[in-house]
C-alpha cells in the first residue's frame, strides 16, 4: 500500500511586478533546465509560470524538474531563484538533478512539533496592518514567512503519521497526530482567509498582478469552503481513523454507563461492544465525506473523492464497467482454480536474510533499483512494525523533511514478509527513482508494487528452493484473480455503502452479504464482516478500486514477461519513469502500449492468459 499524501494547497505570493504568461505545452520533451514554460527559451516568463504551477499545478503543468535552489523541495522559493538567475546567471545557477535522496537514517530522523502559535501570530499581524492600510511589503514578508511555515508543518505531518504506525497504542503520540491534523487544517483555514481579504482590497492589488481573475475567484470560493466546521470536519476524519486503530481506548455504552471497550471483560460482550463501535466508526466516516463533499460544492460524494482525493481520470460508471467484466470473465475461472492453491508455511525471521538473491533480482532489473536496495540498507529505511502494538498491513510514504522514501510494514514471521517487502519496495523504488516528482495517482503506485511481485516470481526458487518455489509461483497466480476479484468486490461495497445511508454494523453488513450474493463468489473466501478489517476503509475511503487498475496492467506486464523477460522489464520500467505528478494513469497506460483496465478486451485477456497457465 502506498499511503496517500494529502497535500495542503499552499498559495504563494512574490512581491514582484511580472508579466503573466499563458499555460505552456503539455508534452512529454526534453527541455533546458530553466524552461518551464516550453517556449524554447529562459526568460523571466518561467519564475512567474513556476509561480502560477505553485499555485495551480493542474492548470499550470510543468514536465522538467523544477527544484532550481537545489534544496530538495518543490516551493515558491524555486521561482524566486529561477527570476534571480535570469538576472545574475553566474550567481545563480539553475542545474538541477532528476532526484533527490536524504542522507540521515530513520533511527537519527527527528520529529518537530508545530509551533501553531508562531504561524497564527503572523497571521494575526498580517490582519492588523491590513486593516490600516500598511506597507504591502510588510504583508508579503509576513505571507512569505506564514508559507514557510506551513510548508515545514506539512512536512512533519508524514513523520507523526508514521511513528503512529509504530505504536498505535502511545497515547501521546496519538494525541500529537490529531493535533496536527488539526493544527494543519485550522492553519490552512485562516491562511486562506487572510488572503482573502487582501484580494477583496483594491489597496493591496499590486500583491496579485500576477493573478487572473479566475484564480483570485478560486481564493476566494476555497476560503468561504475552508471555514471552522472544514477544520472540523478534516480533523474529525483523523480521529475516527485512530479509534478504528485503537478501539479498546474507545469509549462505549455499556451495561448504561460510558466505559473503555477494552474495560469490558466479557468475550461476548466486549464482541458485540465492538460491532456496534465499527458500525458508528465507518458511517461517521461516510456521513463526514459527504460533509465535506457538499462543503466543496459537490452533488456525489463518489465523484468528490475521485477528484479531490485520488484525482483520478476515471469514474465510478467505469469502476462499475469492470466490475461486471470481473463478475463475468474472472470469478468463474477463480471458483475453478481456487482449490488447486498449494499451502506454503516457511518461516521468516529476518527479511534480510535473501540479501544475495535481492541484489541479484534487482539487479537484473535496473542497475538504480539496486541502487536503491542499497540505499534502504545503508539508512535503515525499512521499519518492521512490533505485532503487539503496530498498525496493521505495510505502507510506503515519502518525507519530503528529509528527502527520502521509507517503508513500515507489520511482520508476520512468515513468506509473506518477504512478499510484502517485494510489493512495499516497487513504491520504494519509484520514490527513491522519481523524488518529490513521483506521482500521487495510486493507480499508477499499485502498478510499481504489483508488477513487481509478479516479475519476481522467478527468484522465489532461490530464496525457498524448488518444491516451495512452484507452489508460491500458483498461489501468485491464484492470488491474482482472488485480488482482482477482492478489489472490485470492496470497491462495489464502498460504492453501495456511500451512495446508501447506512448507520448500523448490521446494515453494513447487510451491504456486505448483497455484494458478496452478486459476485457469485466461492463464499469461502469472502465473509459479510469483510469491512471490519480492511483499514483502508477507515484511512482512505475508496482507495481499493485503485488495487484492481494497477492489477490488471501488471498482469499485462507478467505477461510479457513470460514471453521474452527483457520486454516485461523495459515496460515495468517505463511505467515507472513517467510515474510523474504531472501525468494522468490512463495517459502513462497509453503512453505504454497497455489497455486501459476498463476495457473488456483487456479482463478477457487476462481470463485468456490463466486458461493458458492453468489449462482448460
Amino acid at each position: 500500500m502506498k499511503k496517500y499524501l494529502t497535500k495542503t494547497l499552499c498559495l504563494l505570493l512574490a512581491a514582484v511586478m511580472l508579466l503573466s504568461t499563458a499555460p505552456g505545452v503539455f508534452a512529454w520533451d526534453d527541455r533546458l533546465p530553466g524552461d518551464v514554460n516550453g517556449d524554447g527559451a529562459v526568460t523571466s516568463d518561467d519564475a512567474v509560470y513556476l509561480l502560477r504551477y505553485t499555485l495551480f499545478p493542474k492548470q499550470y503543468p510543468v514536465s522538467i524538474d523544477v527544484d532550481y535552489n537545489d534544496d530538495g523541495l518543490l516551493n515558491s522559493d524555486d521561482a524566486i531563484y529561477l527570476l534571480r538567475s535570469t538576472l545574475f546567471a553566474a550567481d545563480y545557477p539553475y542545474e538541477t538533478t532528476d532526484y533527490y535522496r536524504g542522507t540521515v537514517r530513520y533511527a537519527d530522523m527527528e520529529y518537530v512539533s508545530p509551533d501553531y502559535d508562531a504561524a497564527f501570530g503572523y497571521i494575526d499581524q498580517a490582519y492588523a496592518l491590513a486593516e490600516n492600510h500598511g506597507d504591502p511589503n510588510e504583508v508579503s514578508d509576513l505571507l512569505w514567512k506564514i508559507d514557510g511555515l506551513m510548508n515545514s508543518y506539512n512536512d512533519e505531518s508524514p513523520i507523526i503519521e508514521f511513528m503512529l504506525s509504530c505504536d498505535v497504542t502511545d497515547n501521546e503520540i496519538a494525541e500529537e497526530y490529531m493535533r496536527v491534523s488539526r493544527g494543519n487544517a485550522e492553519l490552512y483555514s485562516r491562511y486562506m482567509g487572510l488572503l482573502a481579504s487582501l484580494i477583496s482590497d483594491p489597496f493591496y492589488e499590486d500583491l496579485f498582478v500576477y493573478y487572473t481573475e479566475e484564480e483570485k475567484e478560486y481564493v476566494l470560493a476555497t476560503a468561504e469552503t475552508a471555514d471552522d466546521e472544514y477544520v472540523e470536519l478534516t480533523a474529525r476524519l483523523d480521529e475516527l481513523s485512530v479509534m478504528y486503530n485503537d478501539p479498546d481506548s474507545c469509549t462505549v455504552e455499556y451495561d448504561g454507563q460510558q466505559v473503555l471497550l477494552g474495560e469490558i471483560e466479557d468475550s461476548a460482550d466486549h464482541r458485540a461492544a465492538l460491532r456496534r463501535l465499527y458500525g458508528d466508526i465507518y458511517s461517521e466516516i461516510v456521513s463526514t465525506e459527504k460533509a465535506l463533499a457538499a462543503k466543496n460544492g459537490y452533488d456525489d460524494v463518489i465523484e468528490y473523492l475521485y477528484c479531490e482525493d485520488y484525482g483520478r481520470d476515471y469514474t465510478a460508471d467505469d469502476v462499475r464497467d469492470l466490475v461486471s467484466y470481473v463478475i463475468e470473465y474472472i470469478v468463474p475461472l477463480f471458483n475453478e482454480y481456487v482449490d488447486r492453491e498449494k499451502y506454503v508455511d516457511i518461516k521468516v525471521d529476518d527479511v534480510f536474510a535473501y540479501d544475495e538473491t535481492f541484489r541479484e533480482r534487482f539487479a537484473e532489473m535496473s542497475p538504480t533499483m539496486l541502487d536503491a536496495y542499497d540505499y534502504i540498507r545503508k539508512y535503515g529505511l525499512y521499519i518492521a512494525g512490533d505485532p503487539e502494538y503496530s498498525e496493521d498491513g505495510a505502507y510506503t510514504n515519502y518525507f519530503f523533511k528529509y528527502d527520502t522514501p521509507i517503508i513500515f510494514a507489520r511482520e508476520s514471521g512468515s513468506q509473506y514478509d518477504v512478499q510484502t517487502f517485494i510489493h512495499e519496495f516497487g513504491h520504494f523504488y519509484a520514490f527513491y527513482y522519481n523524488g518529490g516528482f513521483s506521482s500521487d495517482s495510486l493507480d499508477l503506485c499499485e502498478i510499481h508494487s504489483q508488477a513487481n511481485e509478479f516479475l519476481f516470481i522467478p527468484y522465489y526458487a532461490e530464496l525457498f528452493g524448488e518444491s516451495a518455489a512452484e507452489k508460491l509461483a500458483v498461489n501468485q497466480m491464484i492470488d491474482g484473480l482472488y485480488y482482482l476479484i477482492q478489489a472490485t468486490l470492496f470497491a462495489e461495497f464502498e460504492l453501495r455503502a456511500f451512495e446508501s445511508d447506512c448507520t448500523t454494523y448490521d446494515e453494513i453488513t447487510a451491504i456486505c452479504r448483497s455484494v458478496i450474493e452478486d459476485f457469485g463468489v466461492d463464499e469461502r473466501y469472502f465473509s459479510e464482516t469483510f469491512w471490519t478489517y480492511v483499514i483502508h476503509f477507515y484511512v482512505a475511503p475508496l482507495y481499493y478500486i485503485s488495487y484492481a487498475t494497477s492489477l490488471i496492467p501488471s498482469l499485462q506486464i507478467y505477461s510479457e514477461f513470460v514471453k521474452d523477460n527483457e520486454t516485461g522489464i523495459a515496460l515495468y520500467n517505463q511505467i515507472l519513469e513517467n510515474s510523474l505528478y504531472y501525468y494522468t494513469f490512463l495517459e502513462v497506460l497509453d503512453e505504454a502500449g497497455l489497455d486501459s483496465p476498463f476495457s473488456e478486451d483487456a479482463i478477457k485477456d487476462i481470463a485468456d492468459m490463466y486458461v493458458a497457465y492453468f489449462g482448460e
